[in-house]
């Protein structure tokens, strides 16, 4: 058997077995401290949605650095030490060199779905990314070629450094030390570097910047992370007198607080108003999302402006001083709102703490208005919740008259792969359940070119309102103007008194009626003329005996989203494309939602790359080894495992944000609970000789626990309601680490049974795996948006059969020798 060990290979003391181990797992740890301070920057460059392509392309390191290393292997086995000292210096040196070759590309979101060259350059700035994840899985294919026979220990450690490096990077961020995470992942690679090196000078010379590290954390010693110049916070700072007030990093955003005397923000407000915005700060999300916060609104000169707003239109149909409930939208105006239309009680939701985070952030910094007080943003009586809405509503046993929410729609596009559990058919019926006798549950958004987003969420509410057998015609009531739309429906239907009231009022501020009970066509699109499209049409259509027909026939799909398919800003369709183009021209692929065709177009991309780099191989190997690399069964077998495993992890993800509180939360729960579970998994399991039909059993028992568990999260969502924040982090991680913990087994076992026929065979499947993990993280949006999270994993479970399948095919022998001991 061909070998990959230097003399006396067998006979390798603890001493190296440990220092290689816990090296592995440290650069592992950096390449994901790196993963997911990339993602942060991404998301304040450009947009969060655009992390999953950028990440995937980054991402064919792993497939392009098995692919050579299986190229290069006889020049590994000769060369091993020389070529692993290099390799972690290059490491080293490639966090720092990326983020500076990202700097330099000119990359404008805005102008891609308009500009072709735009294109070069995503895939320019995309590759930029790529050293760090070709030199780092180019050192674990390296070594799982050195010690073919101890991969599980070596896969488990890299698994466990993972984790190691994402729960690093997530408790770094929280406490605002984003400079500290972007310099941790070359010193984690430097501290392997030193456990390796036996050579006391050069453990001098390495240790020279940890050391220098600690004693000055706070420095910024790396190209800083700011925002694109499109994007709206960089607008703003270019104003005259423009002036940062206050900015800080968590782990799900930027927070950035910027006072100008060019802002004059005033939502939904009457195009009929003679009266001057309120002076106000500015608050951005990752540079964008601007919230207005009012600085002079608690005087009583300020109450007009609140009763000419679009967002007035719910109190002109409430009888009585409302509890009123806020979910986090325009979260400051909003609020006034409320307080001037003298509500009762005012709870406002805000689930990632951007709010409560700038209030405490005020008080501790002393930061004034211009009559040197402390401004008030909000009003006093607001009590903030700092709980996901569903799950607050779900718990709470109080009644609301008045429940805000948004649609949260984007307007350039890029949402599509994002979910929104709160306007699906649970969420919405959540809501409306909450209400008082009287209450209503007013939902708004902005106008889009042809209702869209708006229309679903219309959709969905007469739905709702047929299913709890409640008149649509008299139960919703629907106004707009040139830029907002506001739906309200009740329980009860709106009375005489209340429909003359709110006529009245849109009259004298001039909003248009959409829909009212016994309102006609020609009392509606008085005052903004849209001439495109008639919503009054739209939802005349939607209440009517041709529904069907009308939701078949329409631009895009409208109908209801639910918890299973929560994608309500993924409205396209094939078959009404080219109508599209004919009816939008240039301004279609922004409307449809370009973010998921750039997901498409990646996918069909990188299938070509990854193709030619599982191919490559093959042409510069000998003969013998070029007919066992040939097979098709490690293609298959480890492809399915790549797509399987992330196709299982997004789909975790995705149902794991309704039991917790912080989408946030969720992501380093899963993210970190998913590695640790596999690695336990790969270390307890992946050495075992398992048979195969064994395995097969395995995944068939595995594939019932799996659908079980996804049965069981609403009843396990109701029958937590009211466990404490750490609890619930507790429980899930502990199930998502039982869930995880067979997915350790599959990979080592597969490279267990080729290692003894080919050295290279190690790095090229290692190099399959890591193409297909590409393809999965590309593919399972798309399949989640088009078949539902279910359909996603029933495509894992069938993935992972194929593999126990193909696995029975093969006839080779386990194989365990050359490992550490």
């Amino acid at each position: 058997m061909n070998t990959l060990s230097e003399t006396g290979g067998n006979n390798v003391n603890r001493h190296t077995e440990y220092t290689t181990i816990i090296a592995l797992g440290l650069v592992s740890a950096a390449l994901l401290n790196f993963e997911i301070l990339l993602s942060r920057h991404i998301a304040i460059a450009h947009w969060h949605h655009l992390i999953a392509v950028i990440i995937g392309i980054a991402l064919l390191g792993f497939g392009i650095a098995g692919s050579l290393a299986a190229v290069f292997a006889k020049i590994i086995s000769y060369h091993y030490l020389r070529i692993k000292l290099f390799t972690t210096l290059a490491i080293v040196a490639s966090f720092p060199v990326s983020q500076m070759l990202a700097s330099f590309v000119p990359l404008n979101m805005l102008a891609l779905p308009w500009y072709p060259t735009q294109y070069l350059y995503l895939l320019l700035y995309a590759c930029s990314w790529l050293p760090p994840f070709l030199l780092t899985s180019f050192y674990i294919a390296i070594t799982f070629m050195r010690w073919p026979g101890s991969i599980a220990k070596l896969y488990g450690a890299d698994l466990f450094g993972a984790a190691l490096g994402a729960i690093l990077a997530l408790v770094i961020l929280e406490f605002d030390y984003f400079s500290f995470a972007l310099l941790l992942s070359p010193l984690l690679v430097i501290l392997a570097l030193l456990l390796t090196t036996s050579s006391n000078r050069a453990k001098v010379v390495l240790a020279l910047p940890i050391v220098l590290l600690l004693l000055f954390p706070q420095k910024q010693l790396q190209w800083g992370t700011q925002a694109n110049s499109f994007k709206e916070f960089s607008v703003r700072q270019n104003e005259a007198d423009a002036r940062l007030l206050w900015q800080q990093d968590s782990a799900h955003s930027r927070l950035s607080l910027l006072t100008t005397s060019a802002q004059h923000a005033s939502p939904g407000l009457s195009i009929n108003s003679t009266l001057t915005t309120l002076p106000q700060w500015q608050l951005f999300v990752d540079g964008d999302n601007a919230t207005a916060l009012l600085l002079d609104a608690e005087r009583e000169t300020s109450r007009e402006l609140f009763m000419q707003s679009a967002y007035a239109a719910p109190y002109q149909l409430l009888n009585t001083t409302p509890a009123v409930l806020l979910l986090g939208t325009n979260a400051s105006w909003n609020s006034w709102t409320a307080y001037w239309h003298e509500a009762k009680s005012i709870t406002l939701l805000d689930r990632n703490k951007n709010i409560s985070t700038l209030l405490d952030a005020l008080k501790a910094m002393n930061i004034t208005g211009a009559d040197r007080k402390t401004p008030e943003i909000l009003p006093q009586q607001v009590k903030i919740k700092t709980v996901a809405p569903r799950r607050y509503i779900a718990a709470t046993n109080k009644k609301f008259d008045l429940i805000v929410a948004s649609v949260g729609s984007n307007r350039v596009g890029t949402a599509a792969t994002k979910t929104n559990f709160i306007m699906t058919r649970q969420g919405l019926r959540s809501m409306f359940e909450q209400l008082s006798e009287h209450g209503i549950l007013t939902i708004s958004n902005f106008m889009a070119p042809v209702p869209k987003d708006n229309l679903r969420v219309i959709n969905t509410l007469i739905e709702l309102l047929t299913e709890k057998q409640l008149s649509v015609r008299s139960n919703l009531v629907v106004i707009r103007d040139w830029r907002t739309i506001v739906l309200m429906i009740s329980p009860r239907p709106f009375n005489t008194a209340q429909i003359e009231k709110i006529v009245s009022w849109s009259q004298r501020w001039r909003f248009d009626l959409v829909t009212l009970p016994g309102l006609k066509r020609n009392q509606s699109n008085l005052y903004h003329i849209n001439s495109r499209t008639s919503y009054f049409d739209s939802i005349i259509a939607l209440m009517g005996e041709d529904r069907d027909k009308f939701i078949e026939e329409y631009l895009f799909d409208i109908t209801p989203t639910n918890d299973d398919k929560p994608y309500l800003y993924h409205s396209f369709r094939w078959q009404k494309i080219d109508q599209l183009k004919q009816t939008l021209n240039q301004d279609w692929p922004r409307l449809v939602g370009w973010g998921f065709l750039l997901s498409l177009a990646s996918l069909l991309l990188l299938s070509v790359v990854a193709l030619f780099f599982i191919i490559l191989p093959l042409c510069f190997q000998r003969q013998k080894a070029r007919r066992a690399m040939s097979s098709v069964t490690p293609l298959v077998y480890f492809s399915s495992l790549g797509i399987g495993f992330m196709a299982i992890e997004i789909a975790l993800l995705q149902q794991v944000t309704l039991l917790l509180n912080s989408p946030t939360s969720a992501f380093a729960i899963v993210l970190s609970a998913m590695l640790l579970g596999s690695g336990l998994g790969s270390l307890t399991l992946g050495s075992k000789a398992f048979s195969a039909k064994s395995l097969l059993v395995v995944i068939f028992a595995y594939a019932i626990c799996l659908f079980g568990s996804f049965a069981m999260i609403d009843s396990f969502f109701q029958a937590t309601l009211n466990w404490s924040p750490l609890s619930h982090i507790v429980v899930v991680s502990v199930l998502i680490c039982c869930l995880a913990f067979p997915l350790g087994l599959f990979l080592p076992y597969g490279l267990n049974r080729l290692a003894g026929q080919h050295p290279s065979q190690v790095a090229w499947c290692w190099g399959i795996n890591g193409f297909a993990s590409v393809m999965g993280v590309l593919l399972a949006p798309i399949v989640a948006m088009a078949l539902g999270i279910s359909g996603l994993l029933s495509l894992a479970i069938c993935c992972y059969l194929i593999a126990g399948l193909v696995n029975m095919s093969s006839k080779e022998p386990m194989w365990h020798s050359h490992n550490f001991d």
